[in-house]
């Protein structure tokens, strides 16, 4: 009896001990600046301007966690602790675990998030104004320090009408830091469904906490993203997310998968080279660093493919059902010019009967004298035969002397003329 009671002690202990929020005078936050850092307790973020609203996340398999009124310090007048909000720079939030996501100027300053109505999941315009928060309290009280941490940054409004992605709640935000600005984009996935992965979602799932694929090349560099079939498993059915979400009945079927750049550049492979293969993988990152020029925004690598399928720029990537993958081509070569005599009347021509305009039109002709001239002077003459059933041509061709050329020399009028007869 005594031991049940002491047991039961101890794990009473255990989940006061993990509610409990940290220590005020503990450092909670490490804020990177581009001049100077500079660290924060719990009691020094309390300090700062307060700041509340309502906020609310969509998961990306669709749970709505409903509105709640946070409190805490605006990511802007945390920022101006150091260097303010810049134009040129991005803000990273990492959390404890390493989890990080990047911000842009217009997220922090204009609100640029895509909301959702809480009560049906459907996308809406934002009804009100969106501020970043980093915050320690939720319904008047700390967070759970277990499940959310000291900080939790969050998108939050007046009102509790709107919700954004879940990928920008971040829990157990440790730090914030500025770096680089680089431009938004989005891959675009096509399959079963349809769906559009943004730069934050993007992010979000090639962390170690998520779906991270690394694989290091020939240069010793190493290239961060996430496995393409993590991606295709988005949109090869209803099932978008979860460990679940790649459907192995669809890869057994049979199916083609098309990469596709910017400049129209496809990669194509079947499902069996993709099944949970973690050595193709789509890259957003070299070396820590974001990519750049034609790698910019993501880039197909990995072991398991050739030189020519690691493609950048990629933009989109679609699944076809029921398809054979194929070998990228080179595009067609020009049309062979036509033979002798044969052409388009795009130059006036001078016949015994006068100058004929340009027509636009097509001309065979059986028989003429093409002169090369050069400088004023005619310096050669052809004369090329065409069979219009056969299409065969025979071509006679002398220099001429001056002589020759003085006999002959009508200028450039003299090219192509009909001959009488």
């Amino acid at each position: 009896m005594k031991t049940r009671l002491m047991l039961a002690i101890m794990i009473l202990v255990l989940l006061l001990a993990a509610c409990t929020p940290k220590p005020t005078g503990e450092v909670v936050l490490t804020l990177t600046g581009l001049t100077e850092t500079k660290t924060f307790t719990l009691a020094d973020l309390q300090k700062l301007p307060v700041t509340e609203g309502y906020a609310g996340t969509k998961s990306s398999t669709g749970k709505i966690t409903v509105p709640e009124l946070y409190r805490g310090v605006l990511l802007t007048d945390l920022l101006d602790e150091v260097d303010g909000l810049k134009t040129d720079q991005a803000i990273q939030i990492t959390a404890e675990d390493g989890y990080a996501m990047t911000f842009s100027p217009d997220q922090i300053a204009n609100g640029e998030f895509i909301t959702y109505d809480p009560g049906t999941g459907d996308e809406i315009a934002a009804p009100g104004s969106l501020q970043v928060l980093l915050a320690y309290e939720r319904a008047g009280a700390p967070l759970n320090a277990e499940e959310e941490g000291a900080l939790r940054l969050m998108v939050i409004s007046p009102e509790g009408n709107q919700i954004v992605d879940g990928h920008w709640a971040i829990k157990w935000v440790s730090a914030v830091s500025y770096k680089p600005l680089t431009a938004d984009w989005n891959l675009e996935l096509t399959g079963a469904i349809t769906d559009t992965v943004d730069r934050g979602t993007f992010e979000s799932c090639s962390t170690g906490a998520c779906h991270q694929a690394e694989w290091t090349d020939d240069k010793a560099q190493t290239w961060t993203g996430v496995p393409l079939w993590e991606l295709v498993g988005r949109v090869d059915d209803e099932n978008k997310h979860g460990d679940d979400a790649f459907s192995d009945d669809a890869a057994a079927a049979g199916y083609t998968v098309d990469v596709i750049s910017a400049d129209g550049y496809i990669v194509s492979l079947d499902s069996a080279a993709i099944q949970h293969n973690d050595n193709i993988l789509v890259a957003y990152q070299v070396n820590g660093n974001v990519l750049t020029d034609e790698d910019f925004p993501l880039r197909l690598v990995g072991t398991d493919l050739s030189k020519k399928e690691m493609a950048g720029g990629l933009v989109q990537i679609v699944v076809n059902f029921g398809a054979a993958p194929v070998e990228p081509t080179a595009p067609p070569p020009p049309p062979p010019p036509p033979p002798p005599g044969v052409g388009t009347h795009t130059g006036v021509l001078s016949t015994p009967e006068g100058e004929v305009p340009p027509t636009g039109r097509s001309v065979r002709l059986r028989e003429c004298d093409i002169l090369e001239v050069a400088n004023g002077v005619a310096v050669a003459h052809h004369q090329p035969r065409c069979r219009p059933d056969d299409q065969r041509a025979g071509d006679s061709g002398n220099r001429l002397d001056d002589g020759r050329a003085a006999r002959h020399g009508r200028g450039d009028a003299e090219r192509g003329a009909p001959q009488e007869g």
